[in-house]
């Protein structure tokens, strides 16, 4: 998947550079425009805003609590690691058939691959794709 391609709704952590912002916290994509760019005095050029917001439960106070807009470049927005335990605290089980297979519905399976980094999405016998990060199954889901 395209790294770009953050989508609202996605979650999402930043390297905590942005304004208001702080590393190792959730947020939630509101909007995004991978089209914009910025060409900095040294000829960098940044591509891609992505702008965001609080994830229910944030309260005034809490680090990196947002209290009005926030607008990141895409270099700074850190995707957030799929695990087992997220998987499981969101409602996907381990099948019967394998502790590598989560199950949600009848026909949708998610196969932990063996380098417990990636993951297979599966719909019946059909393999749609291949991903890493919360946000890219938040995509297919």
């Amino acid at each position: 998947m395209d790294k770009l391609c953050y989508i609202p709704g996605d979650l999402v952590m930043t390297n905590g550079v942005p304004l208001g912002t702080a590393k190792d916290v959730v947020y939630r994509v509101t909007s995004s425009d991978p089209t914009k760019t910025l060409e900095l005095d040294d000829g960098t050029v940044l591509k891609g805003v992505v702008c965001l917001e609080n994830i229910e439960g944030a309260e005034l106070g809490d680090k990196g609590y947002l209290s009005g807009d926030c607008c990141a470049w895409v270099k700074d927005i850190v995707p957030i690691p799929l695990t087992p335990a997220f998987l499981e605290k969101n409602g996907w089980k381990v099948s019967l058939e394998c502790k590598w297979i989560y199950v949600k519905e009848d026909d949708v399976k998610v196969f932990r691959l063996l380098d417990d980094i990636h993951y297979a999405v599966y719909i019946g016998f059909v393999r749609l794709l291949e991903f890493q990060h919360i946000h890219q199954l938040q995509h297919l889901l």
